[in-house]
């Protein structure tokens, strides 16, 4: 009966390790399911990691991009604004100068008209000249045309003085063809009582060149006053024999060392005159209000400088349209610029934005990662565990049922 009760014991302890050991396998293959769970997520997240990790760089390059692309248009919109500031300064400047050659056009030309004026109306001729020339002697000498011998003359203008001062009176000369035609005009103007004048005659006045003449150092021919002077000029004749001296003494100096050297008169530059019959005309020269050389000078340097300054004005407003073209072109320019800086800007912040994202689902994914593997690393340490109490239920399951045989085997014996 012991034997029996004791077999009794046995089973029960057999059955209880049978009991706990079933449960140790059943929480053993739930852990290991668990695990392969675990283990499945863990792969899933560690891939998702590497993706985020891979997108945060793209999105990053992009970010980079895009502030290189902002600075580099936030460089070429102020470059655009300093061309436009420049554009804009040409572009006064140009019309400063314009408006400058306008004033000094407007003053050249009204000088101009002004001379030309007084040319019409041959201001500073004697009343005799002045019925000569405005052809008030028709009846007797036909619709012939006059004009005094220093008209049209390109007198050098450094020599105005100097020839005011050769031609004295005969300035107003007036040239006609012949005696007979001076003898009719001379009668006229003395029976109607209208005035004096100075008459060159052309058949006249050729005798009294010198040639071959040695010029010392400082003299010159008085034609010299004159550029381009036709050989067969009126005031050719009236010329000859007549000098330009670069220094009065020294002139003095030469005539007394050569009392036969042959001449009319000497000029200078500042207006001295010296003439052959001993007279000497020198001193201050003020410039006489009415000079008509003077007036030939003037009318052919205004009327040169006049042409100058309109082909200057045209010049300078075909420039101005080619600057307003570029002030234009700077505007629309800087326009496109700042639109340019616009959109980059946008584009960087929204990628800056997109870069934030992407760092905080990268974070996000790294830290689900992190919790992850070490629920995985406690769990592996439960399962092995849990394999460790199992296979201890295990051998003491053994070891009850190999008592219970032996038990059985004890009592069938007896």
């Amino acid at each position: 009966n012991a034997e029996k009760f004791h077999l009794l014991q046995v089973e029960s302890a057999v059955a209880r390790h049978r009991t706990e050991s079933s449960g140790l396998e059943v929480d053993a293959r739930t852990s290991q399911n668990k695990f392969d769970q675990l283990s499945t997520e863990l792969a899933q997240l560690r891939a998702a990691v590497v993706l985020a990790t891979d997108t945060l760089a793209q999105v990053r390059a992009r970010v980079e991009e895009a502030r290189a692309e902002q600075s580099r248009s936030s460089n070429e919109a102020q470059a655009a604004q300093a061309s436009l500031q420049a554009a804009t300064q040409n572009f006064r400047e140009g019309q400063r100068k314009l408006q400058e050659i306008d004033r000094n056009l407007a003053q050249k030309t009204a000088r101009l008209k002004l001379l030309q004026q007084l040319q019409e109306k041959w201001e500073g001729f004697g009343e005799g000249a002045k019925a000569l020339l405005q052809g008030r002697f028709v009846a007797e000498l036909g619709e012939q045309k006059f004009t005094p011998i220093t008209s049209g003359l390109e007198v050098r203008g450094e020599y105005a003085k100097a020839l005011e001062a050769l031609l004295g009176s005969s300035v107003e000369a007036i040239a006609v063809a012949d005696l007979a035609t001076a003898q009719k005009i001379l009668t006229r103007l003395e029976g109607d009582q209208i005035g004096s004048v100075c008459l060159q005659i052309a058949e006249q006045g050729a005798g009294n060149s010198v040639a071959g003449v040695s010029l010392p150092a400082g003299l010159r021919p008085a034609t010299d006053a004159i550029a381009n002077l036709e050989p067969t000029h009126p005031a050719a004749g009236v010329l000859s024999a007549c000098y330009l001296a670069d220094d009065l003494n020294a002139f003095l100096d030469f005539w007394k060392a050569n009392p036969s050297f042959s001449f009319l008169m000497v000029a200078t530059a500042k207006g001295d005159l010296v003439d052959r019959r001993g007279l000497i005309f020198g001193g201050y020269h003020k410039k006489p209000a009415n000079s008509i050389v003077q007036r030939e000078v003037d009318l052919r340097e205004t009327g040169k400088a006049v042409v100058t300054e309109s082909k200057a004005h045209d010049a300078q407003r075909a420039l101005i349209e080619q600057l307003n073209t570029a002030l234009v072109e700077a505007e629309a320019l800087l326009e496109q610029k700042r639109k340019d800086v616009l959109v980059a800007s946008q584009i960087a912040a929204s990628n800056t934005t997109e870069e934030k994202n992407a760092q905080r689902a990268q974070a996000d994914a790294a830290q689900r990662l992190a919790r992850l593997e070490s629920e995985l690393t406690n769990h592996q340490r439960d399962h092995d565990e849990a394999l460790s109490r199992l296979a201890k239920a295990q051998v003491l399951l053994a070891a009850a049922e190999a008592n219970v045989t032996a038990q059985k085997e004890k009592i069938t014996a007896t």
